[in-house]
């Protein structure tokens, strides 16, 4: 299993999964084709071989596909037996509260993650 690391554009958001744990999705995300583009990142989370997880994520803005398909990340990583712990680092802007709730939303699903919500101030 190899790294999979892509440079943000414009519907697509920046991601780094790294096999030592170590995961992060940034930007945007609209993708036209969901599955071509999530698909990759499921099948690499449920393979992961690691004992822990630290996963970044600062999403700001997502369709409700990506949205599905997020959860289906940390689904994967749930399900996955070689992992003991996971803690989410869930970013999210000042004014955006649904998309904290969301997150809210995410960390009452998932037994295993761990979430900690990062406010980040909007600069005008």
């Amino acid at each position: 299993m190899e790294d999979i690391i892509l440079e943000a554009r414009r519907e697509y958001p920046a991601v780094s999964f790294k096999t030592n744990g170590e995961l992060s999705i940034e930007g945007y995300s609209y993708p036209e084709h969901l599955d071509n583009f999530y698909q990759p990142l499921v099948n690499f989370a449920s393979l992961l071989e690691c004992r822990e997880v630290h996963f970044r994520i600062y999403l700001e803005y997502m369709n409700t596909g990506s949205a599905k398909y997020l959860l289906n990340i940390l689904r994967a990583i749930e399900g996955n037996n070689n992992i003991n712990s996971v803690n989410i680092e869930w970013h999210y802007d000042t004014d955006d509260e649904e998309y904290l709730e969301q997150g809210e939303m995410l960390e009452d699903l998932l037994e295993k993650c761990r979430f900690t919500f990062y406010e980040n101030m909007l600069v005008e």
